[in-house]
């Protein structure tokens, strides 16, 4: 009977001690995890261009709130050459680290083609259509079970002309022409979801002054309750001038006292005048 009772008792401290080993690890295991986590966000949010950047009269700013600790979501907007900017919003399918992944994939791609043009002379980065179709062919084959929407805009500049494509990018953009908003045009099919997709180019001369805004479809999630009998009507009713400012739109949309939205939300203003 001793002995049985000395047993259980060394069992049982054995017992503790491998817990206290177990949760020891698991707060180990979780600080790692956050830790990485951390320097993952930090890593992200360092590819994104300032928040706001002026040349020539036009204004570029963006805005993202993630849902989660990193971001599915991601835009940018960078000088070609002398004559032409480069601008793009994107949505990946999903949420967390894998989506962020493809997001980081993404940055490089595009940074990628700004490399071969510098260098090399291949303007493949100034013809939106192209650059769809091989960041959609270059993310099929990755078999990453990821694909992204997105929308990717050159500016010329000088005249004022833009050229884009849409990769599915929903909701479309809105352009103010400084008398009304509309969407333009229709997007075709997401990119990295089929193997071979074609992608077609637009071309608009913008009018002086005008508004580009773009969201990521994380803004539906966000609309006050009086917005949801017809979404797309509340989106476009938020640009009702030259004088929104991103400011005012995450002021309007309540986004700084949202902690965790339920997706992510982006927003991208390419601005001149008014």
């Amino acid at each position: 009977k001793a002995l049985e009772q000395a047993r259980l008792v060394r069992e049982n401290h054995e017992y503790r001690e491998n817990l206290i080993e177990t949760n020891r690890r698991l707060r180990e295991s979780l600080r790692q995890l956050e830790e990485d986590e951390i320097a993952a966000r930090r890593v992200q949010f360092q590819l994104l261009p300032e928040p706001v950047l002026n040349h020539e009269g036009y204004e570029f700013s963006r805005y993202l709130k993630p849902s989660a600790f990193l971001s599915g979501d991601f835009v940018d907007y960078f000088q070609i050459d002398d004559t032409h900017w480069g601008f793009y919003i994107a949505d990946v399918s999903g949420h967390g680290a894998a989506s962020a992944f493809v997001t980081v994939l993404l940055k490089s791609m595009m940074t990628h083609l700004l490399d071969q043009f510098r260098l090399f002379e291949n303007d493949t980065i100034l013809h939106t259509d192209r650059v769809l179709t091989q960041l959609s062919q270059k993310i099929f084959k990755q078999d990453l079970g990821k694909y992204l929407t997105m929308f990717y805009a050159v500016l010329n500049h000088k005249d004022g002309v833009m050229t884009f494509s849409n990769g599915g990018q929903f909701p479309r953009p809105i352009l103010f022409d400084g008398q009304s908003a509309r969407y333009i045009e229709e997007g075709t099919l997401p990119v990295g979801l089929f193997e071979k997709t074609v992608y077609t180019t637009t071309t608009i001369e913008l009018p002086n002054p005008f508004l580009l805004a773009m969201f990521s479809d994380g803004v539906f999630e966000i609309l006050p309750q009086e917005g949801l009998m017809d979404p797309k009507q509340s989106v476009l009713e938020l640009i009702d001038g030259m004088d929104v400012t991103m400011e005012g739109l995450v002021d309007r949309l309540k986004l700084d006292s949202i902690e965790a939205p339920d997706d992510d939300v982006t927003l991208l203003l390419v601005k001149k005048g008014g």
